[in-house]
């Protein structure tokens, strides 16, 4: 959100774009008289406020938009949540963020409790859903543990598709890692895979894995489009660099003209 000099907000808008919640979400706390602008109480939906003069406070909380785009990276441990809210008796990835971390920032897609590695977490909507959306292709990066040896016919299996109960899904690249071969402390064999998926569908990975009866036994995410993790400790966080967020802006506006064609 990034208002025009002396340009007037819908109160909604304002909230949404400080990471308040969506349009729709925040007129609850509008209705609730929880939103004061200049310490007058406001219900009305209609109203529209002048972010460059006006003092917003939601539950006496002064709010205001971020002054631009975030860009964070993390290295999600095992067993964190990626969630902000339900489940409190859980830990969440969002807890390890920086404290000075905007509330607009949102996660970009999800990694399950158990699985670990790359995370970015930003509060620039267009680049996040170029990174999600399955119809822009954006390549993910996993390290894939197996129970089993994997042989040649299954790697096709991966590679020619496999069908789920919500559709076919497919690894777009898919080879052996050094530790095929190696075993468990419970003496059973184990395969490393390295996986290149383009889509980001509910445990995907884990139910190819499953379904030709080579259960995962650990999942990590390596790469998304060309970020890397490098030697970033688990469950740290780091901004990314100026060089990170030029080649991930550069990234996605290729997959976006892609997408459009060029004839469209």
């Amino acid at each position: 959100m990034n208002p025009q000099f002396g340009e007037r907000l819908r109160l909604n808008r304002y909230l949404a774009g400080c990471g308040l919640g969506s349009r729709r979400s925040v007129e609850s706390l509008i209705r609730s008289g929880k939103v004061r602008i200049n310490d007058r109480v406001v219900r009305e939906l209609a109203t529209t406020v002048d972010p460059g003069h006006d003092c917003v406070t939601v539950e006496g909380k002064q709010i205001r938009p971020a002054s631009g785009p975030v860009y964070i990276l993390m290295n999600k441990p095992r067993g964190y949540d990626v969630t902000r809210g339900g489940r409190h008796h859980h830990r969440r990835a969002w807890d390890l963020l920086p404290n000075s971390t905007h509330p607009s920032v949102q996660s970009v897609g999800r990694l399950d409790r158990n699985s670990t590695g790359l995370l970015l977490f930003t509060n620039d909507g267009e680049t996040a859903n170029r990174l999600t959306h399955p119809r822009f292709g954006c390549r993910k990066t996993y390290a894939v543990l197996v129970k089993g040896q994997v042989d040649d016919v299954t790697l096709k299996r991966f590679s020619d598709g496999i069908e789920l109960d919500d559709g076919p899904a497919r690894a777009i690249e898919i080879r052996r890692l050094s530790t095929s071969g190696e075993r468990t402390r419970e003496g059973d064999r184990q395969a490393g895979l390295q996986m290149v998926i383009t889509e980001g569908r509910n445990r995907m990975i884990r139910r190819m894995c499953q379904a030709v009866e080579h259960p995962v036994i650990a999942l990590h995410r390596s790469r998304l489009g060309p970020l890397r993790l490098d030697s970033l400790p688990t469950g740290k966080t780091r901004p990314l660099k100026r060089q990170e967020v030029t080649a991930l802006l550069k990234y996605t506006a290729e997959l976006a003209a892609v997408v459009k064609g060029p004839d469209s």
